[in-house]
């Protein structure tokens, strides 16, 4: 019970000194370590960088990934039922995904940031890995990129919201980026 306060203040110590040293962060909830609880974790986009605190050993492990005005990717792209890191940029539509098992790097164009598009990943095809989804708010409409198919084939389009709507599961930038 000890060792868990402990760990438990640290995690915590851990979350507020990473938030009062950074004047702009993304918050990523998923289980980065694989033990079945979130890990506390953050992407610092300057200089494009996630911190995440391992629940399961309390260790820190800090990953370079992304830069200024990328969008965290918050998924389990290779199916271990891991987080992986990764990135959405909204200039050019590039996904850029590090596979929590090693592999190699996923990189897929899929969605505009000029048309307002906002990545959702999710597991919509039942496949056990996330899908590259993109929420269109100017019309409502959601574009899915299929794991199944190595995300090069696309799912049938669903209109589902209204113009203007934000999708839930989706993390924003707040650094007047476009």
């Amino acid at each position: 019970m000890r060792k868990n306060f402990v760990r438990n203040i640290l995690l915590s110590s851990f979350a507020l000194l990473v938030l009062a040293s950074s004047a702009s962060a993304d918050f990523v909830s998923r289980d980065f370590d694989g033990d079945g609880r979130s890990d506390y974790s953050v992407f610092r986009p300057n200089p494009g960088t996630f911190y995440i605190a391992n629940s399961a050993t309390g260790s820190i492990t800090v990953v370079g990934w992304g830069q200024a005005c990328d969008r965290v990717i918050d998924g389990d792209f290779d199916g271990d039922g891991k987080a992986d890191v990764g990135i959405w940029r909204p200039n050019t539509g590039e996904w850029w995904i590090r596979p929590s098992n090693g592999g190699p790097t996923i990189l897929r164009t899929w969605g505009s940031g000029s048309l307002g598009d906002i990545p959702v990943a999710g597991d919509r095809d039942g496949d056990g890995k996330s899908d590259m989804t993109i929420y269109r708010p100017g019309t409502g409409i959601w574009y899915v990129l299929s794991s199944n198919s190595n995300w090069t084939m696309n799912l049938p389009i669903t209109a589902w919201g209204s113009p203007g709507d934000i999708p839930v599961a989706a993390t924003y930038k707040d650094c007047n980026c476009p």
